[in-house]
Formats: C-alpha cells, sequence, structure tokens
C-alpha cells in the first residue's frame, strides 16, 4: 500500500472547494491501492517519476517516491 501525502497548496484546494473535490479527492485517495501507483485510463508520465492523472474533471500531478512507497500530490486544477 501506499502513503499518500498532499502539498499545502493541494490540501487548501481541496478543502475550500469542498464538496465539489470530494469525487477527485476520493479518486486520489484510492491511489494508495494500485499496486504499481499509477492509475488505468487518462495518465501521463511527464518525466521519470512524475505523472499528471486527469480525473474527475480534475488534472492532478503527483509525485510517485518509489522506494518510500510515497505518492505526493503536487498540483490539482481544474481541468481544462
Amino acid at each position: 500500500m501506499w502513503r499518500i501525502e498532499y502539498d499545502r497548496s493541494v490540501r487548501n484546494y481541496i478543502y475550500d472547494s469542498y464538496p465539489y473535490t470530494e469525487k477527485v479527492w476520493q479518486a486520489i485517495k484510492s491511489l494508495r491501492y494500485v499496486e504499481s501507483g499509477i492509475p488505468a485510463g487518462d495518465v501521463k508520465q511527464l518525466e521519470p517519476e512524475v505523472f499528471l492523472w486527469t480525473v474527475e474533471e480534475h488534472q492532478v500531478i503527483y509525485r510517485r517516491l518509489s522506494t518510500e512507497r510515497i505518492l505526493r500530490a503536487l498540483v490539482l486544477k481544474p481541468a481544462q
């Protein structure tokens, strides 16, 4: 299982925009159970261990720290 961490701006966006962000927050939290740490669906690798995931009408940029088993949400914003 992965540990999920959020940069402060991501955490603030989730809390300030709740309940609008509830589905995307649940989707992010569900990543802890994905063995590879990479979700199925619309995901692009931006650099080694950094991914852009489009889910629930939002874009999530996150870093996968494989050795520590941490997924850190760096950016969360509405999809264009």
